[in-house]
């Protein structure tokens, strides 16, 4: 009995995960790096009010069975609110280094508050704004 020296062929390559997404609607533009080895998640938001940029810890990730949620502070008014901008970053594979399509959402949070807290508001606290967001996904380096 003689045994094979015949090579095993390698695993082809899957595709990449993608960790850099160019997104807008009308009202807004969004670009959301998700970060790698050598460089923190980063965040740019831009729209008729503010044009704001996050690195890092400013941007908070949270993992759901949705997909990953990405949470920025947009600004803070003492005695009346806090606003922050959510976006769902839904997975997406990258074939042969082409960019893919996405739609998704952002979700502005306008969280009333008072000098005491947001125990002192009456009624509803939070109050939201759905974006639907179109653009691209990819793979790459910030």
């Amino acid at each position: 009995m003689t045994k094979s020296t015949a090579a095993v062929p390698a695993p082809l390559p899957g595709p990449e995960k993608a960790n850099f997404y160019v997104l807008s609607d009308e009202d807004m533009s969004i670009r959301y790096f998700s970060g790698d080895a050598d460089s923190p998640p980063s965040l740019s938001f831009e729209n008729a009010l503010y044009d704001k940029q996050y690195t890092g810890e400013e941007v908070e990730i949270t993992e759901t069975s949705l997909g990953s949620v990405v949470t920025v502070y947009v600004d803070a008014n003492p005695d009346l609110n806090v606003l922050t901008f959510s976006l769902l970053v839904p997975d997406v594979n990258i074939e042969n280094s082409e960019k893919e399509s996405v739609t998704t959402i952002g979700i502005m949070t306008n969280s009333l508050t008072s000098i005491g807290g947001p125990d002192l508001v009456d009624g509803q606290i939070d109050f939201y704004e759905a974006h639907t967001l179109v653009g691209t996904a990819d793979y790459g380096f910030m």
